[in-house]
């Protein structure tokens, strides 16, 4: 199967579907101008995933899919229609300070924009018409118009508030399964450092998923040590 198929909520497939979605995560499907939404929860109903996908990307199956999770976005890149290994991938970002809010979505009055709120102080805005992402609080976001598997997968944030860990794009699956590989940590002053992923994530079942493995003071304290640059 290739890797998320024409949904990035087939990365889920194993996991993602509860039998009684938590109320304020209710599973449902909407579409605003060419683009589609999907809301659903996880088995455990501790995440809550919202995906965006734009209604042509059949045409030359050439795109950007997105899936904002309660801490990280996850941007799914589709190159053809051939083998996953090869024809698509994912890059990551994840944010910090998180807190107790669930992801949600709203749309604009006049329909032209989504706004969709993550587990963290970032939220994020696309057009309706294209479903590029175009915008966010907290953060400046370049995104670069060539779908390629030569340029990190076209999405970059810097913070403006807060703290990000960019994970580099992966062709075949999730970079964050991959502890071998490296992120890099960013804060709002313009500072980076590069981290190992297996320093930061964990697994948390027999299936891959994973996850990162400390509260936000226990990262506050690795990252003194790993990168006393950051401020966090």
């Amino acid at each position: 199967m290739k890797f998320l198929a024409t949904s990035l909520v087939l990365l889920f497939s194993t996991y993602a579907f509860a039998a009684i979605p938590p109320q304020d995560c209710k599973e449902e499907v909407v579409r605003v101008g060419l683009t589609q939404i999907h809301q659903l929860s996880n088995r455990e109903q501790t995440n809550c995933y919202i995906t965006t996908s734009n209604m042509n990307n059949y045409v030359d199956l050439k795109y950007r899919d997105y899936l904002v999770s309660n801490d990280s976005l996850l941007v799914f890149i589709s190159l053809d229609d051939g083998p996953e290994d090869t024809s698509s991938g994912a890059k990551e970002f994840y944010f910090f300070p998180r807190n107790q809010r669930t992801s949600t979505f709203s749309i604009s009055e006049d329909e032209r924009e989504i706004t969709i709120k993550g587990r963290y102080n970032f939220d994020f805005i696309f057009d309706s018409e294209s479903s590029h992402l175009i915008g966010m609080t907290n953060a400046k976001v370049e995104v670069d118009p060539k779908i390629s598997a030569e340029n990190d997968g076209g999405v970059f944030i810097t913070p403006t508030q807060g703290l990000v860990y960019e994970l580099p794009f992966k062709l075949g699956g999730a970079p964050s399964a991959d502890f071998r590989k490296t992120g890099v940590f960013k804060d709002a002053y313009q500072h980076e450092c590069r981290v190992q992923i297996g320093k930061i994530f964990k697994y948390t079942n027999s299936e891959g998923e994973t996850a990162v493995k400390y509260t936000d003071e226990q990262l506050k304290k690795v990252l003194a040590k790993l990168c006393p640059q950051i401020k966090y």
